[in-house]
């Protein structure tokens, strides 16, 4: 079966903005490989293939989440000079076989690289697999070719040998040349010889020309002097310019067979830089995300689209993560359109353009700022239809260009397509464009295409009301400020608030007054109407978030209680284990004494002595036995009297120490702190601390007959998740003395993987420590990238 492939055209690519998203994915690039790479992106719809993309950008990130440098960044572009190589008899020079041997280098290293973290990027390895070092040909360049691009002697002995030679004769020259100054020191003009077109040559001071025997070489720019070759050294010139010319034979010898070697192997190579580009803009999509705060969405070959607290990218980029408004919104599964209402830059286009834009980026392999459980269907048609379509060059209005816009979206679309329209109907007489408007709706939904359109046209709110398959939303807007909160709100029209904004501005009363009477009562009415429901919206959302609070604080109440139920039930079958030994040992102990004292009572012939002696010992037995029995502990609490904020108690119903936040209340209860929850407890069930809370002592009294108690062990893991950065490393940080005290030799740091805030803070930290060996992200079935492993040193 034929694969299907998008037919997303340029119009949808351009309004959506989406080359500006690959403008900035240029921008964390760091090879030319890599930007070749990212020319030829193209977006898929293949569920697995999309999915291998998706998986091998988690890859990426989770590698610098960990603290890893990914080593692409030195590398030059060196296609150039393999493109150079291709003619049988070409050759590099030493400088051009350097900047190879580089990249080579580099090349090794990044198959290195990620053939240590194979376990964890398996995707990125089976690039890396691709990227081959050549040690042989890296070896053999590094012996032959210095660092300044230059064949040393010993690359061949004939080379040697020229060089001995050369070496020779010029020392021979320069002795000559020196006897020579001497004998012409009254002509020369500063007693130096000097080179000239690679012969050593004399200075000689014009008028005296005729007095030296040799070959003119040329004068000066003044033309004062002038350069002689004397005849005393010609033949040794001669000689030592041939053996030049034979050197720069043997050397050009040398680089044809380096070059060969690199030739060879110059498909695989070429391979590699493929393979180098992949990787580079898989690095790019990680980067991009984690400034994104970017998530990977579950992918569906079909489905409803599902976005929950998507971001637009580009204002992420813009205003920051924290300051982008989220929208949630599911098309495709109660109903297949979604008509947006709302008033003038409130954010309507601002979605839809969120929407179509996230879609396109999953189809390209690249994480979204969403949560990770959206869903993305892949669909292979975005229609777009946004902003002003004007055209001089084609004789179009706004209107005219809309329309043949509607035309071509009417053709193309079906099932699996996803249409986005920015102000349908707009640009022509308000009732007719509202009419045109249905229409389309009306035809697109039928056909069930995903479609969302933004409109300031009252009749569609009627029509996604009464329409089935359609469904109205609008953008939220604040009655007290009158300004908008760019909140999507799905199943509630919204109003253009055109009456409000202009009052908030200044127009005149009478002006508004005259305007309602002038749009009808009826239609006023409905403004009303609307107007009233937000408010009432906006009361029931207020209310909804203090019960969540309130919720949120009951189920950590819950599983606080939960938690210490469980913990109590592991307590008391340990300790009726520990009872169970403690009292065998204490019969034991018990009878082995008795047989002592009736031994001794024999051999004394029972002395009054002895037999009292006896009874004490036996007394205190029995008082050890009972004090067991009873298991009561020792606490040292007091009464809880007027306790204060600050005071530190014991929770009897929780086994927990906790401290006290505020006074005691009308109600009898105090609001107390028990880790990371904050509870209210009636002050009955507490007991002020006077020292430091001890666990329940029961059975302590007989431990004591033992050598001594055993320490709490200390576990091969740490739960930081639910902390924040700071509280984590520090958590971190203690814990590692005390595995490393403990005996561990390898322990786990379970972060979770969220937003991987706490991942990167405490992987930077582990990089750090000197206690730590070596650290990985955990594999499939230790936690995944949620946990890292950590091998300590002895």
């Amino acid at each position: 079966m034929e694969a299907i492939q998008p037919r997303h055209d340029k119009t949808t690519l351009e309004q959506l903005e989406f080359p500006r998203i690959l403008e900035k994915l240029a921008s964390h690039l760091s090879t030319s490989y890599g930007s070749d790479q990212l020319k030829q992106l193209e977006p898929d719809v293949q569920v697995e293939t999309v999915r291998r993309r998706l998986e091998e950008v988690r890859e990426m990130m989770a590698l610098l989440q960990s603290g890893e440098v990914i080593p692409l960044g030195g590398l030059s572009d060196i296609r150039p000079l393999l493109q150079k190589t291709r003619p049988a008899e070409a050759y590099l020079e030493g400088e051009e076989l350097l900047e190879i041997q580089h990249h080579l280098q580099m090349m090794g290293e990044i198959h290195l690289f990620f053939r240590k973290h194979q376990e964890a990027a398996p995707g990125l390895y089976f690039y890396a697999r691709g990227i081959h070092g050549h040690k042989n040909i890296v070896s053999e360049i590094q012996r032959t070719v210095d660092s300044s691009g230059e064949v040393v002697d010993h690359a061949s002995p004939e080379l040697r040998d020229i060089r001995r030679q050369i070496r020779h004769l010029e020392s021979e020259q320069k002795r000559v040349l020196q006897q020579m100054l001497k004998k012409y020191a009254e002509y020369s003009q500063d007693e130096i010889v000097t080179l000239r077109d690679g012969r050593m040559v004399l200075g000689i001071q014009q008028q005296w020309v005729s007095r030296v025997n040799g070959i003119v070489h040329g004068t000066s720019a003044s033309g004062a002097t002038v350069f002689i070759e004397p005849m005393e050294t010609l033949q040794i010139s001669n000689r030592i310019q041939s053996l030049r010319i034979e050197e720069r034979k043997e050397v050009i010898k040398i680089l044809r067979f380096l070059t060969d070697l690199i030739r060879q192997v110059r498909d695989d190579i070429y391979y590699g830089i493929e393979n180098i580009g992949y990787l580079d803009v898989l690095l790019a999509k990680a980067r991009l995300a984690l400034e994104l705060k970017a998530e990977i969405p579950r992918v569906r070959e079909d489905g409803p689209i599902r976005l929950k607290n998507a971001r637009h990218p580009l204002l992420i980029l813009k205003m920051g993560h924290q300051h982008v408004v989220p929208l949630s919104v599911t098309l495709g599964e109660d109903f297949v359109t979604l008509v947006i209402t709302g008033p003038n830059a409130g954010g309507k286009t601002v979605s839809i353009k969120t929407i179509g834009l996230l879609m396109l980026m999953v189809q390209y392999g690249m994480p979204i700022p969403a949560e990770a459980d959206s869903e993305i269907p892949l669909l292979p048609q975005i229609l777009v239809d946004i902003g002003d379509r004007q055209s001089i060059e084609q004789d179009l209005s706004t209107f005219s260009a809309h329309v043949v816009r509607m035309r071509e979206i009417l053709e193309r679309a079906d099932a699996r397509t996803l249409v986005l329209i920015d102000e349908i109907g707009t640009g022509t007489d308000p009732r007719e464009g509202a009419a045109l408007a249905i229409s389309i709706l009306q035809y697109l939904t039928r056909r069930k295409v995903f479609t969302i359109a933004t409109t300031h046209h009252g009749e569609l709110k009627a029509f996604a009301h009464q329409e089935a398959g359609v469904e109205n939303a609008s953008m939220e807007f604040d009655l007290e400020t009158l300004q908008p909160t760019y909140r999507l709100r799905v199943g509630v029209p919204g109003s253009s608030y055109a009456f409000e904004i202009a009052r908030r501005y200044g127009l005149p009363d009478w002006i508004i007054q005259r305007a309602r009477e002038v749009v009808g009562q009826e239609k006023d009415q409905l403004e009303k109407l609307v107007l009233e429901l937000e408010k009432r919206i906006q009361q029931l959302e207020k209310q909804q978030l203090e019960l969540s609070i309130r919720l949120t604080e009951a189920e950590g109440l819950r599983q606080l209680y939960q938690n210490q139920v469980e913990t109590l039930k592991r307590e008391k079958a340990a300790l009726r284990q520990k009872a169970a030994r403690e009292a065998a040992e204490l019969v034991q102990q018990a009878r082995a004494t008795i047989e002592k004292l009736v031994q001794e009572i024999r051999q004394t012939q029972a002395e009054k002595s002895r037999i009292k002696m006896a009874r004490q010992t036996l007394e205190q037995l029995q008082a050890e036995m009972e004090t067991i029995a009873t298991g009561e502990p020792e606490t040292g609490e007091s009464p809880p009297m007027d306790l204060r904020p600050g005071d530190r108690v014991w929770i009897e119903s929780l086994r927990e120490e906790g401290e006290v936040l505020t006074p005691v209340d009308d109600k009898g209860k105090v609001r107390v702190q028990v880790g990371h929850v904050k509870l209210n407890i009636e002050v009955h069930q507490l007991r002020r601390l006077e020292r430091p809370a001890e666990a329940p002592r029961t059975f302590q009294r007989a431990a004591t007959l033992k050598a001594g108690m055993s320490q709490p062990a200390v576990k091969p893991e740490l739960d930081v998740r639910g902390m924040d950065a700071i509280e984590a490393v520090e958590a971190t940080d203690h814990y590692l003395t005390q595995a490393i005290n403990a005996g561990w030799d390898e322990v786990r740091i379970i972060h979770g993987k969220g937003t991987g805030v706490l991942r990167q803070r405490i992987n930077e930290f582990l990089a750090r420590d000197r206690r730590v060996l070596e650290k990985r992200l955990g594999r499939w079935g230790e936690g995944d990238t949620g946990v890292t492993i950590v091998k300590l040193k002895k």
